[in-house]
């Protein structure tokens, strides 16, 4: 029978201790065995979460075949951990904080403007305060810390990367005040230590 399962920060935990579970046990999973323990009105929300997590690359798919009409993919988690949440915004915001990052760890020292400039592409502007608001994200949870002053402008604050945890982009969780950091796979505050590993 299936299990209950209330509301979405329950669904997501629920969904993926089903996964995690599953390859412990199997070495990888698919989406429809997923559904069938959780319950086939579950369905929607699993394949939603479980493409966010493929386009985070926190799981891959090992297989492909076809069951009659339809497309089958065997999945890996590729590191094991807490539930990753799902990023708060647009579909494209896990693409940009990705440039952000990427920008912040190539730069090691920066003003929010120069990010904003370094992380743009033709195919991918970002905006000067969406750069700020993530640095202040980064800020608040210990990544971060301000370097100094711009010389000809005292009110511009320049920051330099301090927590360098690798190539995935930290997801933000304003409301807990931390991120959910996917290179280890754990929430993480660093100016709040008692939230470091605290499930997500």
């Amino acid at each position: 029978m299936a299990s209950s399962i209330p509301n979405p920060d329950q669904g997501r935990l629920a969904y993926w201790r089903i996964m995690t579970g599953l390859q412990k046990h199997y070495g990888e999973f698919t989406s429809r065995i997923v559904v069938d323990i959780a319950g086939v009105g579950h369905r929607k929300t699993i394949e939603n979460y479980l493409a966010f997590l493929l386009a985070e690359n926190v799981v891959r798919v090992v297989s492909a075949g076809q069951r009659g009409a339809t497309a089958t993919h065997r999945y890996k988690i590729v590191n094991l951990g807490d539930a990753p949440p799902l990023r708060r915004g647009d579909s494209t915001l896990g693409q940009r904080q990705q440039a952000l990052w990427t920008a912040i760890r190539s730069l090691g020292q920066f003003r929010s403007s120069e990010l904003a400039d370094a992380a743009s592409t033709d195919t991918l502007v970002i905006a000067r305060e969406t750069a700020s608001g993530y640095v202040q994200d980064l800020l608040r949870t210990g990544y971060l810390a301000v370097a100094g002053h711009a010389p000809e402008r005292r009110q511009t604050q320049i920051y330099r990367l301090i927590r360098n945890s690798g190539p995935r982009a930290p997801i933000v969780m304003r409301p807990e005040k931390a991120c959910f950091d996917l290179n280890l796979m754990r929430v993480v505050n660093l100016n709040e230590p008692a939230l470091i590993g605290r499930a997500a």
